[in-house]
């Protein structure tokens, strides 16, 4: 069982500091808002001896992310050599594959990040039947875990689903990252 009294920065400041087996939610306008929450997600994990991982899915190709991390985080190329961050796209991700490389590699957890940019109306059930189970599952491990999802492509019926799912549930209003309870 994962000790909940083990606080990590987040390196977002509306955050704050969050304990191990924290399932976070962000919905995004566009591209820029939720590249402004994970570089900062990322480079924080990184420092932090945390194995990264990206889900990435539709807005930003497993190409780009490299190139974006890799010009916003100092020292980027030494985390990838080393092993501590991993991208994948969402086809290519394997649960079962991943995240046992955490412990394996002496890293003190996981940071993970899933993005949903767009999803077949036939699919939503799968991916909020995963996001129960996920709110059940990841309290038990050493994980930090962050999806996003895109406002544009995600039905409004599915909204406060998803803000049950999670811990925590943020969005950008004007110039500010806030809190979500309820619907937006």
């Amino acid at each position: 069982m994962v000790d909940r009294n083990i606080f990590r920065k987040t390196g977002l400041d509306f955050l704050g500091d969050l304990p191990w087996g924290t399932h976070l939610c962000q919905f995004y306008h566009q591209k820029e808002d939720l590249l402004e929450c994970l570089v900062p997600f990322f480079r924080t994990g990184l420092e932090g001896n945390e194995y990264c991982l990206w889900i990435t899915t539709g807005i930003v190709t497993v190409h780009q992310a490299y190139e974006i991390l890799n010009e916003k985080i100092p020292e980027f190329g030494r985390y990838k050599k080393k092993g501590q961050v991993d991208i994948v796209s969402a086809e290519e991700w394997s649960l079962a594959e991943r995240l046992p490389a955490a412990p394996d590699k002496k890293f003190d957890g996981i940071r993970g990040v899933a993005g949903i940019h767009r999803i077949t109306a036939s699919r939503w059930k799968s991916v909020l039947d995963y996001e129960e189970q996920a709110q059940i599952d990841f309290p038990k491990i050493n994980i930090l875990a962050l999806c996003t999802y895109s406002l544009a492509n995600c039905p409004l019926r599915n909204i406060p689903k998803l803000i049950e799912r999670h811990h925590k549930t943020f969005l950008k209003k004007g110039w500010r990252w806030e809190m979500v309870t309820g619907l937006i």
